[in-house]
């Protein structure tokens, strides 16, 4: 059996992005987890960038990313969209590695990536050294309070979440069609961490696969490794709770779809 582990790529699902031809709900959801992300940006970004304050100072910003209608691209662009901020967006880097010496090189000035890499890439490196801040970072929203999940500990103070961090910046809440869009992506997008089986595999095989996977998050060994790895706990979504989220994912209106869409073009249908 093969079996696939990773984002569901929603967005480019729903906006007809190609490459993206295929039914979540199809799938034989065995659970997901989920993950924070984190926007990164060159304080020698023009005119200077010192503090979260400073992004309203740019009057354009070269960002990167990887795909059209991923996770990083869209944190990235829908963040500086919500913002304001003027940026010309590069995609098509090879995965985190690339993006890394991309913003060293000076090729992009900004990025967003995930936790894993915001560890292995960025927090001993050109975050500690002062060539770079982290201005923000992203999480899962509440799908009872509408609020965002806050990840206290996760990453040091000055590193604030989203909607925080705009309410410093902006002295208002967060509202807009990018803000829209940015509430949607963060509910349903930062379940990264799908497991999932082919289209038509037997119920009892996925009952099974199940029940080992909610095991996970609770084995010793597991947290061990984990906690070493990212300094926090891991949260997982069982295979029946998490199978909803492909189907939610579709209740999306009007304005954010349209919003989507036109974030993710040229490429989008």
């Amino acid at each position: 059996m093969t079996i696939l582990w990773g984002p569901m790529f929603f967005a480019g699902v729903l906006t007809g992005a190609p490459g993206y031809r295929y039914d979540p709900e199809k799938f034989g959801i065995i659970g997901t987890g989920n993950s924070s992300f984190v926007t990164i940006i060159r304080k020698d970004t023009p005119p200077s960038i010192n503090s979260a304050k400073d992004l309203t100072k740019i009057k354009m910003v070269v960002t990167g990313g990887i795909r059209p209608g991923g996770i990083l691209d869209m944190f990235q662009l829908l963040s500086f969209d919500a913002l304001g901020i003027p940026y010309r967006h590069v995609t098509g880097y090879r995965g985190q590695p690339k993006m890394n010496a991309a913003i060293r090189a000076k090729e992009i000035q900004a990025l967003t990536t995930g936790h894993p890499g915001y560890h292995a890439f960025y927090r001993d490196t050109i975050l500690k050294d002062g060539t770079a801040i982290a201005p923000f970072y992203h999480s899962p929203f509440d799908p009872k309070t509408g609020e965002p999940v806050r990840l206290k500990g996760r990453y040091p103070a000055n590193i604030k979440h989203f909607v925080d961090a705009y309410k410093d910046i902006k002295g208002t809440a967060p509202s807009g069609a990018a803000w829209e869009a940015y509430k949607w992506f963060a509910s349903f997008e930062t379940w990264s961490y799908f497991v999932v089986a082919p289209p038509g595999t037997p119920k009892e095989a996925i009952a099974a696969l199940r029940k080992a996977h909610a095991k996970v998050p609770n084995d010793p060994g597991f947290q061990t490794e984990w906690k070493k790895q990212f300094r926090d706990i891991p949260v997982f979504l069982p295979g029946e709770k998490a199978a909803l989220l492909t189907v939610k994912h579709k209740n999306v209106s009007p304005a954010t779809l349209a919003y989507l869409k036109k974030t993710i073009a040229p490429v989008a249908k």
